[in-house]
């Protein structure tokens, strides 16, 4: 008998609940509060005294109710978080965690690849110069060769001329 007691007492106090149907009517509750406070803006709006009365009063109600749970359930309703809700907790911190170290990666490959562009630009700019230079220099050694070859050329023309003339 004691013990059925203890149990109906449980029971008016609202302990025998579980946590989770608790949690999910204070939720709902929650929602409903935030339902009826848009709903309140609108009848205000439109002048509909009579509706606005009767959001009030339905107002006034939810929030005992809220103020029920809260008293009876207290941090374990307001904190509970399911097993699901502790996963999802602790999987976004990981994302977040992720993304962060994404961007440093990110920012260090694009640090890397601005270093190498810099790298590839100044070695382009040193080939053309050498490139050039180097075509410089055997456009002159050219232009020696061929003047020496056709001095050389002149002066045999030359000699065969003088030999030919001689001859007739």
């Amino acid at each position: 008998m004691k013990m059925h007691v203890w149990n109906y007492n449980k029971l008016i106090n609202g302990k025998s609940i579980p946590l989770a149907e608790v949690k999910s009517i204070y939720q709902e509750l929650l929602e409903e509060q935030a339902f009826i406070a848009t709903e309140v803006h609108h009848t205000v709006e439109a002048n509909d005294y009579v509706k606005l009365n009767q959001l009030l009063s339905k107002r006034s109600k939810v929030q005992s109710a809220i103020k029920e749970i809260e008293l009876l359930h207290g941090d374990d309703v307001i904190n509970y978080k399911t097993d699901t809700k502790r996963g999802l907790d602790i999987l976004n911190r990981y994302v977040e965690a992720l993304s962060t170290h994404q961007k440093d990666v990110s920012s260090e490959l694009r640090h890397c690849i601005n270093q190498l562009s810099t790298s590839a630009h100044s070695l382009f700019k040193n080939a053309t110069k050498r490139s050039a230079a180097a075509c410089n220099i055997n456009k002159h050694n050219n232009h020696k060769l061929v003047d020496v070859l056709l001095k050389k050329t002149i002066r045999e023309v030359s000699r065969m001329g003088a030999s030919i003339r001689k001859k007739y």
